[in-house]
């Protein structure tokens, strides 16, 4: 998602795909593919997604696809690095496997997501 054109798009206007398999995601804007990516890596961009789809003001303004793509990377590193923030990421009362017991996101906490991980790990690629 570097360099991309399309980060500015806000995630309210887009409209989200799956494979038949459940193995790619796709992020449509306007009838056009604009985000892809490959869900049996990981689940990283799913989960950023049912991070977002749990806000319920889905029109703010830093809920565009770049910075859903760097969601998606901080759970990336917190996963692959075991930074244990986890609570942090997805709120106190997630039980691991169903969306409607995440917290919802803020844009504060998304913050604080980056700077932690960045804190503790000089490498991480947001």
């Amino acid at each position: 998602m570097q360099n991309n054109e399309y980060s500015h798009i806000p995630f309210s206007e887009c409209q989200v795909m799956t494979d038949d398999d459940g193995q790619n995601i796709y992020i449509y804007h306007n009838g056009s593919e604009v985000l892809s990516d490959y869900n049996h890596t990981g689940f990283y961009l799913e989960t950023a997604i049912a991070l977002f789809m749990a806000i319920k003001d889905q029109n703010q303004s830093w809920m565009t696809l770049g910075n859903l793509w760097k969601l998606r990377n901080c759970i990336r590193e917190n996963l692959n690095h075991n930074l244990k923030l986890d609570r942090l990421i997805y709120g106190e009362s997630f039980d691991g496997s169903n969306a409607s017991t995440l917290t919802p996101l803020t844009e504060n906490r998304f913050n604080e997501i980056i700077k932690k991980i960045q804190s503790l790990d000089e490498y991480a690629t947001i």
